[in-house]
């Protein structure tokens, strides 16, 4: 995963997928919505990032998705996803 672009004052990146065993991004009954996930170097590093970057998750959820927090006018962030699957 490549970021890249503007990011303006206090703008940060986050790579989110669904909490727990659920597949959908949206917030269950139970309250719970996206979580942060893991950079290749394991648990307790997300894939968080104020400039530019680039990602392998350690996780291998069914959905993905980019959330850019903060920023200003001068923010334009561009996120490039590669997948790729192997099969055993």
């Amino acid at each position: 995963m490549e970021v890249y672009g503007v990011f303006g004052a206090g703008a940060a990146l986050q790579i989110e997928g669904p909490g727990s065993d659920r597949t959908a991004l949206e917030a269950a009954d139970g309250g719970l919505g996206p979580i942060k996930l893991n950079d290749s170097r394991g648990e307790g590093n997300p894939a968080v990032s104020g400039e530019k970057n680039c990602f392998v998750l350690n996780e291998n959820p069914a959905a993905v998705r980019p959330y850019l927090t903060n920023g200003d006018a001068n923010t334009l962030v561009t996120v490039r996803m590669t997948c790729t699957s192997r099969q055993v």
